[in-house]
């Protein structure tokens, strides 16, 4: 509830420690799915009335949480899901791989796809009250960024290089190529 409260959506490895000594449990995935299940409550699902909640665990142990959101009169497809948020709250306070991900029900063919973007996807370790699979089980033959990219890009999670400015010149580069923007300066 301290994570949402503050508005940061992520519990601080030392309170995971915390609390996992407090419950007595040496099972990291259940208490995973703990969190998952209580911020659940904070989901806006007005069209689906589906609430869900993603708990992730970073290599730095710290967990990123996350709920679906979803806007009213406007079509599902254009919510955010609870994964997503969860990745993307993981992303934003730097952190550089996730180890596993609860949420309080099966992740959507949409999420398993997200999820896939990372660059150790497949050993990403789902879990449900029901299961726990890596992401390779939950989306076989996947095709993703490691079909099309070649090995140092970056990905979601990993550091882009960026400019002084603060842009990718290689994204920089590909906006100019489609007319969005001016060509990067060597200034």
């Amino acid at each position: 509830d301290d994570a949402v409260a503050r508005g940061s959506f992520v519990i601080l490895e030392s309170v995971v420690s915390t609390t996992r000594r407090a419950l007595s449990t040496d099972d990291a995935d259940s208490l995973l799915l703990r969190f998952a299940q209580s911020v659940s409550r904070y989901a806006r699902p007005p069209t689906s009335r589906f609430h869900v909640g993603a708990a992730a665990r970073g290599t730095s142990g710290n967990v990123y949480l996350g709920v679906n959101v979803e806007i009213s009169a406007v079509p599902l497809n254009h919510s955010i899901h609870a994964e997503q948020f969860a990745l993307v709250t993981a992303n934003a306070n730097d952190e550089c791989k996730l180890e596993a991900i609860a949420t309080t029900d099966a992740p959507c063919g949409h999420c398993r796809q997200f999820m896939n973007e990372l660059r150790d996807a497949p050993g990403l370790r789902c879990v449900t009250r029901k299961w726990r699979s890596p992401l390779a089980e939950l989306l076989p033959h996947a095709f993703g960024p490691m079909d099309l990219l070649d090995d140092g890009e970056d990905l979601l999670l990993e550091k882009s290089s960026v400019d002084a400015s603060g842009m990718n010149p290689q994204f920089a580069t590909l906006a100019y190529v489609h007319g969005e923007k001016s060509p990067p300066s060597d200034d």
